[in-house]
């Protein structure tokens, strides 16, 4: 495989790599590599790499990026991202993974040329823990990856399904280890006792008692239990283009390299912890922090307090973060966030978790997507269209909404005055003049308890919310936010 380690050298020596668009990694990137990689770019009855692979749904035609077949059966699905795009946002994973389940494809590929991630969709369980390997093109382990998960021999006699099966069971024993061990600690069973009373017996030339024995496990409890920060998600990837990227950042307004290491470190347990939490989180590295956002929004993160320190931030008011009992000196607090000193490398998120928690949940209820669209409607349109019916129609909506909305909720006017009823949507069909649309739903519209005028905030047009905010509400003004 000289000519597949060849050709990804010069792959990731390109200057322009983190700036290249989805057509152009397609290109550049995944068609030599699977080239090298023994399928054929002509005609082959036995195998074949097809762009833009269709699939049928119910109601329409999709494509995945590239099908790797054999005999025109779908052996490999794969989808490409441009350059740096975040791979491991939900819906990345569930758009690719979702095509192969439905198809019965054994194996599937998420990649932005430069992240490689491999998935067995056909597993049980949520979708990230369907993922059995990650890596970057430039780690040392990529030829010997691709060669084994991607390369045509292996992909049509069978062997990349049974070493991927290999590598998931691996994965899965490994999540299950720390949870195990800690079980054996905290819960020690006559055997291991007795155990341990024989060594410390043959070291000692005493044995102490089953008792005293439980006493010592209880004692080094703490120390000898595996972190509850590991998890089974892939790690950051220490030598992504992206880490480099920051690493020379730093290194250029003159951090020292042990405290860049340190701050990676303790960057990548954030990300580890927040994984664990099954929060979808970007990331961003600049020169004077990292930050976890969702959306626009930060949540947490490190940022440099002086030429070789740092400290961790937590996006919450004083008031909120004084409520905490933290054993970590505060440095800095203002009105959006407050500041905790470090020792580089030795973060313990553990105590930072109800923290966490909160900022969360604050930042995620202000992101909430805006999945529901309420309609105004007269009291004659109402019960013959959106109750009789089952749905809606001639409403004004921006193109860009259209993918978002999966909901829909009734005002009904005067005299009522209020939110009465909501409903699943099943599609959206173009209506009448350009701009506006028909909205059908996939049951009958479901009543709730009204959610009164306030505040004159009388909906004339269609408004945006959340289904989750709308159906807690208890009025108008928690339906709608100002963003809204």
């Amino acid at each position: 495989m000289s000519s597949l380690s060849s050709l990804i050298s010069d792959i990731v020596k390109h200057p322009n790599l983190q700036q290249l668009t989805e057509a152009q990694v397609r290109q550049n990137i995944i068609l030599p590599i699977l080239q090298s990689l023994g399928w054929p770019t002509v005609f082959d009855s036995k195998a074949e790499v097809r762009p833009e692979y269709q699939i049928k749904s119910l109601d329409s035609i999709i494509s995945v990026d590239f099908a790797l077949l054999s005999q025109d059966k779908p052996l490999f699905l794969i989808e490409v991202k441009k350059a740096g795009a975040n791979l491991s946002q939900p819906k990345t994973e569930q758009q690719i993974l979702n095509y192969a389940f439905n198809l019965g494809v054994n194996l599937a590929l998420l990649t932005n040329g430069l992240e490689w991630r491999f998935y067995l969709p056909l597993q049980k369980g949520p979708w990230q823990q369907r993922l059995f390997d990650s890596f970057s093109l430039s780690d040392s382990v990529a030829v010997d990856r691709l060669s084994l998960f991607l390369s045509k021999n292996s992909v049509l006699n069978g062997q990349a399904f049974h070493a991927a099966n290999q590598q998931f069971q691996s994965n899965r024993f490994s999540q299950a280890f720390p949870s195990a061990w800690n079980q054996l600690v905290n819960q020690p069973s006559s055997a291991l006792i007795q155990q341990l009373q024989e060594s410390i017996q043959q070291v000692s030339n005493h044995r102490p008692e089953a008792q005293t024995v439980k006493g010592l496990i209880d004692a080094y409890a703490k120390q000898i239990q595996i972190s509850s920060i590991l998890d089974s998600t892939p790690p950051l990837i220490s030598n992504s283009p992206l880490l480099q990227q920051a690493e020379s950042t730093y290194l250029k307004i003159g951090k020292n390299q042990s405290s860049i290491d340190h701050f990676l470190q303790d960057a990548e347990a954030i990300r580890l912890y927040a994984n664990k939490q099954g929060w979808s989180l970007d990331y961003k590295f600049n020169q004077n922090y990292c930050g976890f956002k969702i959306g626009h929004s930060l949540v947490f993160g490190l940022k440099w307090s002086g030429k070789n320190s740092y400290d961790l931030f937590v996006h919450l008011t004083p008031t909120q973060a004084d409520t905490f009992a933290l054993s970590y000196s505060k440095v800095e607090s203002n009105s959006k966030a407050v500041y905790y000193q470090l020792i580089p490398g030795q973060i313990d998120l553990n105590l930072f978790d109800p923290m966490f928690q909160l900022a969360y949940l604050s930042k995620g209820k202000k992101n909430s997507v805006l999945d529901t669209i309420v309609v105004p409607a007269r009291r004659e349109g109402f019960q013959q269209v959106f109750i009789q019916q089952n749905a809606w129609w001639a409403i004004k909506i921006a193109s860009h909404r259209l993918t978002e909305i999966k909901y829909i909720a009734a005002y009904q006017s005067a005299p009522v005055s209020a939110i009465t009823h909501w409903a699943e949507v099943s599609h959206i069909e173009p209506h009448g003049a350009e701009g506006k649309y028909a909205l059908y739903f996939k049951a009958a519209a479901q009543q709730i308890s009204p959610i009164n005028l306030e505040g004159g905030q009388h909906p004339q047009a269609p408004r945006y919310t959340n289904l989750q905010r709308l159906l807690q509400a208890k009025s108008m003004s928690q339906v709608f936010s100002s963003s809204d």
